[in-house]
């Protein structure tokens, strides 16, 4: 303390000559520099963070308000100050002390690679990792708003989009350093990482309340608390398909590895528009369950047709049985035969017509029978086994590897898109809505009134 009186005694007696012989930059960083010994990182970042909240307490010992992720975070701060001041952030091929980084906190570039570097350290140690295996990941700023984790390089890339602020960076940092936590099976050099699932539940768990101007990227990333705050449904299908259920995952989504590119939630759902059956052919190959209610029920038996209908329009769509091609070609026969009546009097031409739309059919091939909403309207085609599995079950194990909670999360939910007539926008609501019944609501993150 007696340093920093006498350094401010002796700036205030002589700066005027100090200033003149061009010494005041030399001055202020001495000065900077044994402040910052004296009071020390957690006497600026909760300096910091009073700031940005607008208040001076953060115990929240109940978790009612969502000020413990706060409160928690400073106590770890202050805990491990010790070892914060001796680490080192890797910037290029320097190595800073992250004091010094601390000390030009007014260069934005600094900034954000400071706070970035602290919710990386937060995440890796709330893993139980040792938070000096950062100081040989390189930590850089990206000029686009979305920047990446590179696996194969450990390296944290942060993104320069203008709506994050710094607490907004501290979460973006951890996002970034769960993608490559170390793996019990990574290697350098490999592109082994944690897919979005990992990133958006550790966010979920810890990460720190931000102004809703920094959109969900930045914050806890809990999709209905999103939703709740007032972000458009617009903004929201641009989420992370597989961090939309964060709040059905458990602990062990630290343990999976990514394998494909993540898809935006309206683009992961517009993988399950029905298909043309057959490939590339027009839509006249689907029979309006309508018009064609009697040709359907003499196929599937009166009863099981209605079941049929009941379970369409209560879940969006349903599968029937497989059927051969020796079941499906005499229902397209009088399909087709009806189709062409027109042309009854050129009996040639008919039956040329005819003929060459039941040439698509596969011999060798089986069909599912799939009745399915689209908006208020029933649609029904058979589906080539092989094309309508290829779009269900294996789209939903290869987009979300094989996940036991957000498979049957989406199979529901896709029900639903088909119930708006495929519209991404209309199903928000209803993902908001599944969450909580397949959850509880008692697990939407406990986030402070105003924040995400």
């Amino acid at each position: 303390m007696k340093k920093i009186l006498w350094t401010l005694m002796f700036i205030f007696m002589f700066s005027p000559l100090l200033q003149a012989e061009g010494f005041d930059v030399r001055i202020d960083q001495s000065f900077r520099e044994q402040t910052a010994d004296f009071f020390g990182i957690y006497h600026r970042v909760n300096r910091d963070l009073m700031s940005y909240y607008n208040r001076q307490y953060f115990q929240d010992p109940d978790h009612s308000s969502g000020w413990y992720r706060v409160d928690n975070f400073l106590k770890w701060v202050q805990q491990n100050e010790d070892a914060l001041k001796k680490s080192r952030v890797l910037l290029g091929y320097e190595k800073i002390a992250l004091n010094q980084l601390y000390l030009s906190l007014e260069d934005d570039m600094h900034r954000k690679i400071f706070w970035g570097y602290l919710g990386a350290r937060y995440a890796f140690e709330q893993m139980g990792l040792d938070g000096d295996l950062l100081e040989n990941y390189p930590f850089s700023i990206c000029s686009e708003d979305r920047c990446y984790a590179i696996a194969s390089k450990n390296s944290i890339t942060l993104g320069a989009t203008h709506r994050s602020d710094y607490v907004g960076f501290f979460n973006i940092g951890m996002h970034e350093a769960v993608h490559i936590l170390p793996l019990n099976s990574k290697r350098q050099g490999t592109s082994d990482s944690l897919p979005e699932s990992a990133t958006g539940k550790a966010q979920n768990l810890w990460g720190l309340p931000v102004h809703i101007k920094n959109g969900f990227f930045a914050g806890v990333r809990d999709f209905r608390v999103s939703y709740q705050r007032g972000l458009s449904s617009k903004e929201l299908l641009s989420e992370y398909a597989e961090t939309v259920p964060t709040a059905l995952y458990k602990k062990d989504i630290f343990k999976a590895k990514q394998y494909q590119k993540s898809l935006t939630f309206c683009d992961f759902l517009n993988q399950f528009k029905p298909p043309v059956p057959f490939y590339h052919l027009s839509e006249k190959y689907w029979l309006d369950p309508i018009v064609h209610d009697n040709l359907l029920k003499n196929f599937f038996g009166e009863e099981k047709w209605k079941i049929a209908q009941q379970k369409a329009e209560e879940n969006g769509y349903v599968a029937l049985e497989r059927y051969s091609y020796q079941d499906v070609q005499p229902i397209y026969e009088q399909y087709f035969k009806h189709y062409w009546k027109e042309l009854g009097d050129d009996i040639e031409l008919y039956n040329k017509k005819v003929n060459d739309d039941l040439s698509i059919l596969d011999p060798q091939d089986h069909y599912v029978a799939f009745l399915y909403k689209n908006g208020p309207q029933m649609e029904f085609a058979f589906f080539p086994v092989k094309n309508f599995e290829s779009h269900f079950d294996w789209t939903l194990n290869k987009l979300l590897a094989h996940s036991v909670e957000a498979i049957p999360f989406y199979k529901r939910l896709i029900g639903h898109f088909y119930k708006t007539g495929f519209s991404c926008e209309k199903t928000v609501a209803e993902a908001v809505k599944l969450l909580d019944e397949m959850a509880g609501p008692q697990s939407r993150s406990v986030v402070p009134d105003g924040y995400i």
